[in-house]
Parts: structure tokens; sequence; C-alpha cells
């Protein structure tokens, strides 16, 4: 099983982050691993809000669908994908900080065909791309390009 969570602080309210990353339309801007995805419920984002994508991972694109499992204004949004190589459950956390937001992504997947033989570096490579994408939106929301992202 493939586990990661990575974090970044953004210096700017929690209301403005929260803002940015539900809206769907910005995912492929700073997700490096997300080329397309789409809401495929109508309204606004919340539990039952479902979503379809795809994803490039080691050099392999694959398609998947999530669901909504959980949904706090400003504060938490969770969702389980499934698709025919994965089965994953992630979670998007947002809190305030001393500067500004606390953005933390959480994933955790089952992984089959040639990405479960291949754990190890999955596991790398995937927490590599989770870093690069928080970086991108680190550095998208603060315009003015303060210091490096802090991780955690």
């Amino acid at each position: 099983m493939a586990k990661v969570e990575v974090s970044v602080v953004i210096g700017k309210p929690v209301e403005e982050v929260f803002a940015y990353v539900m809206d769907v339309g910005n995912w492929p801007k700073w997700n490096s691993y997300l080329p397309k995805v789409e809401q495929t419920s109508e309204g606004p984002a919340g539990v039952g809000t479902t979503f379809r994508g795809s994803s490039q991972f080691l050099g392999r694109s694959m398609e998947w669908t999530s669901d909504v499992t959980e949904y706090e204004e400003n504060s938490k949004m969770a969702q389980v994908v499934t698709s025919g190589s994965m089965n994953m459950q992630m979670a998007m956390l947002f809190e305030a900080v001393q500067g500004g937001t606390k953005f933390t992504m959480a994933a955790e997947g089952e992984f089959g065909g040639f990405f479960k033989l291949a754990e190890g570096m999955v596991n790398r490579k995937w927490r590599a791309q989770m870093d690069e994408s928080l970086s991108n939106l680190k550095k998208m929301l603060e315009a003015a390009g303060s210091g490096p992202a802090e991780r955690t």
C-alpha cells in the first residue's frame, strides 16, 4: 500500500486558498500529474460531488473517477478515487497558521499491475509529484514569490 502526506504553508488566507483549490478548473494548473479533470455532477462541491480525469504517472496515463466523501468549507475535502489500476483515498486539508494557510495533501492507495511490482519506487515518485504540485500551488497563489515553500 502506498501512503503519502505532504504539506506547504501558503502566505494567503484559508478562504482564498480553499476557493482556488476547490475550483476544479485550477487543478491542472498546479497539479503536475493531472492534465485533465472535470466535475461530472451538478452544483457546487460537497459530499457526493463526482469528478472524472486522467493522471500522468511514471510515463503512463490513467483514467479515473472520484466521489467526494467529506467536505467542510475552508477546512477539508476528501474523496475516493477508483480506476482500473488504482484504488485511492485522498484528502486535502486547510488550516489557518501564522503567516497564512497550511495546506496538506494526504493520499493512500492500493495499486495494481506494474505499480504493485514497483511499490518502493511508486511511493518515492508519488511524493515527489505531490511536492512539486504543492510548490506550484504556493508559487501561483503567492504572486509576489516570497521564499521557498515550507514543508512538513
